[in-house]
């Protein structure tokens, strides 16, 4: 599985890339991000919206899996956006993966 990492912070990336070799960095969208089947993409890109982003890239390769990512709370709010059972997966996936830890 080839999986991409988008982030603007750059200590963000080099510990992505120190701690997951086998993940490409980025720093800002880009149509390279197509030819993966997942990109991890943060929701603040400097001037870009991640959640923009990821709508373009789902619209152009709609089996591509995208996953947002945010330090700030807000990004509930935007999850309003989405479609229901969207929600209720991210939340699924997110409530079993805590109780992991």
């Amino acid at each position: 599985m080839r999986v991409a990492f988008v982030d603007d912070n750059e200590a963000h990336r080099v510990l992505m890339e120190t701690a997951f070799p086998g993940v490409d960095v980025y720093s800002e969208p880009c149509d390279a991000l197509l030819d993966y089947d997942m990109v991890l993409m943060d929701y603040e890109l400097g001037e870009y919206n991640g959640l923009d982003e990821a709508r373009i890239l789902a619209a152009k390769n709609p089996l591509q899996a995208i996953l947002m990512i945010s330090a700030h709370g807000y990004i509930d709010c935007e999850f309003k956006s989405l479609p229901k059972g969207d929600i209720d997966v991210i939340r699924e996936v997110l409530e079993q993966f805590s109780h992991t830890l």
